[in-house]
């Protein structure tokens, strides 16, 4: 790989604020009262993949819309301090940061609860064509974002635009792909170059009943690359006439919040840098493995460091990357 070019990335939307609970026991039950053993904020969503990518050696930048509550001003704070390039965020009135409370625990098990924040209607500006078409390698997109009514049209502007330009799109549509339109998610998968999606996603893509052997499928939509992750089990990727699997590494989790956007960040380094599929799906199953064994989000995703010793604990080798 050439190690002298520092990738530019940007993800737009999904910038959210974690707002994670510590509790004895899941799940809450009314009149069943229970102490809290810590509250931390936290960059959620895209946060955690701007973070893990700017560790990683990307140049990460972020095109959002928070508020100017303290929710918003923290988290903006935040990944400003982790290097990531905030000029792109607009900044909105108070209730405007998208907030996620995340109950956590002693069994790590977790509970999102999720509220989008308001807002008027956010206009894709020529400040936003600009970055995205002179300050990025890559655009990563969020499917939670086609559910957020006030930046929905920027969104779905933004797609269309970077289509046109040739950029590569990486687009992970979430849990909630399908409450989106028929016609917005045919114009994700149509647009996008990379599809990264969990198992349990498989579904709202391709309908009830799709598995894993039916992944393949959504590379006829029209991305080169499909990449399945599994959790515990991995990650398989698919392209045309190619399949590669990798096991994941066997860790102790303590905590599975932010490994799918961590992960999807160091698959994007690697993809970047050309290495064999083979090696981006190690690299990014080490990120996730790194990640599930730290408690949080945010700041709390892995280091390049962390994410190396994986590998070299597993006497997995990618060249040059030491």
């Amino acid at each position: 790989m050439n190690s002298r070019v520092k990738y530019r990335v940007l993800s737009f939307a999904d910038l959210v604020a974690d707002v994670i609970i510590q509790i004895p026991r899941l799940p809450v039950v009314a009149a069943d009262h229970q102490v809290v053993s810590q509250i931390d904020l936290e960059p959620g969503g895209a946060g955690n993949f701007l973070i893990a990518g700017q560790r990683l050696g990307l140049s990460m930048s972020s095109l959002a819309v928070v508020g100017s509550d303290a929710f918003g001003t923290k988290i903006v704070s935040i990944i400003r301090s982790e290097g990531v390039d905030v000029e792109g965020i607009v900044v909105q009135g108070e209730d405007a940061t998208s907030t996620v409370f995340v109950l956590l625990d002693e069994a790590k098990r977790h509970v999102f609860l999720g509220r989008y924040g308001t807002g008027d209607r956010v206009i894709f500006s020529e400040n936003w064509k600009q970055k995205m078409t002179y300050q990025a390698d890559a655009i990563q997109f969020w499917g939670y974002s086609l559910l957020e009514e006030r930046i929905c049209e920027a969104l779905i502007e933004a797609v269309q635009f970077a289509s046109q330009n040739k950029a590569l799109i990486s687009f992970d549509p979430g849990p909630l792909f399908t409450g989106a339109s028929e016609v917005h998610r045919r114009l994700f998968l149509t647009h996008s170059s990379i599809v990264l999606l969990t198992e349990e996603e498989i579904p709202s893509l391709l309908g009830i009943g799709a598995t894993l052997d039916d992944a393949p499928r959504i590379l006829e939509w029209g991305p080169s690359v499909v990449c399945v992750k599994r959790g515990s089990l991995g990650c398989v990727v698919f392209r045309k006439d190619e399949r590669v699997s990798h096991p994941g590494f066997l860790v102790e989790v303590r905590d599975t919040s932010a490994a799918g956007d961590a992960f999807n960040a160091a698959f994007l380094y690697g993809y970047l840098y050309g290495w064999p599929l083979e090696q981006v799906a190690a690299f990014a199953n080490a990120m996730g493995a790194a990640k599930v064994q730290k408690q949080g989000s945010g700041r709390n995703v892995p280091s390049r460091n962390e994410v190396i010793q994986i590998l070299k604990t597993n006497q997995e080798r990618i060249p040059g990357l030491e």
